[in-house]
């Protein structure tokens, strides 16, 4: 699949950002959605967002 609308709507949302938070998109190549998807591929996606988290609201 093609990130391109992922990319326009997330440089739409930055232009629009009034605050301070950032405004991320991130992509992975050669991933899919759900079965198939390597274990390894499963639990990077989960740390990212864990460590997302933990940098916006400093709960760790």
């Amino acid at each position: 699949m093609d990130p391109f609308h992922a990319r326009k709507m997330t440089a739409r949302m930055q232009v629009a950002q009034e605050g301070d938070n950032p405004i991320l998109l991130k992509t992975r190549s050669k991933t899919g959605h759900g079965p198939g998807k390597p274990i390894s591929k499963v639990v990077e996606e989960n740390l990212d967002g864990w460590v997302f988290l933990d940098d916006q609201l400093d709960v760790f």
